[in-house]
């Protein structure tokens, strides 16, 4: 009697357990099937979600990675235009930082024993602020010296603000000569270039005048220059 109930027990649990099989086969739970919140972290393997799993704003944003290599560099682009010139820079010492001419191509003339000023024979020279220069003088012409008794001098001297300046020869500062003789006297026709150079003293900034003056040792005697050049190279020295 014992063992038939054991066997019908037996029987029926077996029979039980394959209705459940039946009725709930693999795969076959899906989201009607579960209940709200019956999923939790327990049921949920690690690093298995993605982040498309979660909506917008519900994974906190990480801290920024570090910064990633520089790229290689891009082409060269195409040049620009040139821009505009600069100022013009300042002469170092001892070069000459300007130079500055005058011209006659019509005779002038004098028979005066004292020295006056060759008709557009003046240059005026700037020395910038903060500079000290000298001034090289160069002048050349086409003269005639004649009349009066011989060996008589036809003078020229070349002055910065009114000072001859070096070598000074005021009145032994002859250019031309008359001729040595009664029998060699030159005449208006007798012409010759000539040609000085002086060099002024050290000037300081600011406005100064180069002049030519000439003049005679007789009054009979005429000192006439045509086709001159004037030229002042003004050199900074300090």
């Amino acid at each position: 009697m014992v063992v038939a109930c054991l066997a019908l027990l037996v029987a029926l649990a077996g029979t039980s357990v394959a209705a459940v099989q039946v009725a709930v086969p693999r795969d076959s739970v899906g989201a009607l099937q579960l209940k709200p919140n019956s999923v939790n972290s327990s049921k949920v393997a690690n690093y298995s979600l993605l982040k498309v799993d979660f909506k917008g704003g519900q994974l906190p944003r990480g801290a920024s990675g570090p910064r990633g290599p520089a790229g290689p560099a891009g082409p060269t682009g195409a040049a620009g235009p040139a821009g505009p010139a600069g100022a013009a820079g300042v002469a170092s010492p001892g070069y000459v930082a300007e130079v500055l001419t005058a011209t006659g191509a019509s005779s002038s003339e004098t028979n005066s024993t004292s020295y006056g000023a060759l008709e557009g024979g003046t240059l005026n020279v700037t020395v910038p602020a903060n500079e000290t220069d000298k001034l090289l003088v160069f002048f050349n012409a086409e003269t005639s010296c004649f009349g009066g008794d011989p060996n008589e001098r036809c003078l020229l001297r070349i002055t910065v603000d009114n000072s001859e300046i070096s070598p000074a020869a005021n009145t032994d500062a002859f250019f031309d000569y008359n001729g040595s003789t009664a029998t060699s006297l030159r005449t208006q026709n007798s012409l010759f270039q000539h040609g000085i150079v002086r060099i002024s003293p050290t000037l300081s900034a600011g406005s100064h005048t180069v002049k030519i003056e000439v003049a005679t040792t007789d009054k009979a005697t005429t000192f006439r220059l045509d086709d001159w050049t004037l030229a002042v190279q003004r050199v900074r020295v300090t």
